[in-house]
């Protein structure tokens, strides 16, 4: 699969603005549960999360530009911006971004509410711990202020890979952003 590591795509203040503006709206993170369509919070997922659209704030419209411009992908039918906040101990199981459900097999090309690809932006640097996995291709991405990595989780025909399985190590010393 591809996978890239961009470094120093946004600048400690540009990550430090970021935080800032989740901080106040984080709340205990949820996954989507295919069966229920809905967003619950689940054992596995040990995190708090905030979601910022482009109108929050000038540094987050950069932010989606900066996506489209080393992506060449449009954001705009791309959810708002995650932010994600794993403290000591947090973390999150292997997983895929792209939901698998009885829309691939009735209908490969429907991709309506589903992660095309994935853009994971470190906001902060870890002491310890909060490394991102992909168990299956023995990759390990170790979080880095202001650097992303980036992966399609679909193949070119629209169906998801199911080599892109990949974890939140724990953090073990610090707080991953």
């Amino acid at each position: 699969p591809y996978i890239v590591i961009y470094h120093n795509l946004l600048t400690a203040p540009e990550t430090e603005k970021i935080k800032a503006l989740a901080a106040p709206t984080l709340k205990r993170a949820t996954v989507f549960d295919i069966d229920t369509g809905i967003h619950q919070y689940a054992s596995y997922r040990i995190g708090k999360s905030a979601w910022l659209d482009d109108d929050v704030d000038p540094v987050i419209n950069k932010v989606s530009r900066m996506v489209e411009d080393v992506t060449g992908l449009s954001t705009e039918s791309a959810e708002d911006l995650q932010i994600a906040n794993y403290g000591t101990g947090g973390y999150y199981i292997p997983h895929l971004d792209y939901i698998n459900s009885k829309v691939d097999i009735e209908n490969q090309w429907n991709t309506d509410n589903n992660r095309m690809a994935t853009m994971l932006i470190y906001l902060s640097q870890v002491q310890s711990g909060g490394a991102t996995v992909f168990p299956l291709l023995d990759i390990r991405v170790e979080p880095r202020q202001g650097s992303a990595v980036f992966w399609y989780n679909v193949h070119r025909n629209g169906t998801s890979n199911q080599l892109l399985w990949h974890a939140a190590c724990p953090v073990l010393i610090g707080s991953k952003w």
